[in-house]
């Protein structure tokens, strides 16, 4: 069962992006998301349960190389609609106290 759009858990969730966004803690898009990755920068990465298979097996792959937690969550219409952008399959927090907190509200949505 996908969760309900206006639930407080994906508000939460979503919130809790937007709130990563405002502070420059976001980068957003595959490429981003991938080179945040290999620098070092991502403290968790955020992929569209949507997403196209071979963005979802890239990602995942590299972020557990990294030891990263890495979550599906939601769909990309969702997250693009939450930050101000039409779609997004992929983001990575780069704080760490920001990452644990949207691993947290992550797991209240699909849970």
């Amino acid at each position: 069962m996908s969760p309900r759009k206006g639930s407080p858990e994906v508000l939460r969730f979503l919130s809790g992006l937007g709130l990563a966004a405002r502070a420059r803690r976001l980068r957003i898009g595959p490429d981003a998301v991938i080179s945040a990755i290999r620098s070092a920068e991502a403290t968790v990465v955020v992929i569209a349960g949507d997403a196209p298979e071979n963005v979802r097996r890239r990602l995942s792959r590299l972020a557990a190389a990294k030891r990263l937690p890495h979550v599906r969550v939601l769909d990309g219409d969702r997250l693009g609609e939450a930050l101000g952008r039409e779609r997004i399959v992929a983001l990575a927090l780069t704080d760490e106290s920001l990452g644990k907190r949207v691993l947290e509200l992550a797991a209240e949505v699909e849970g």
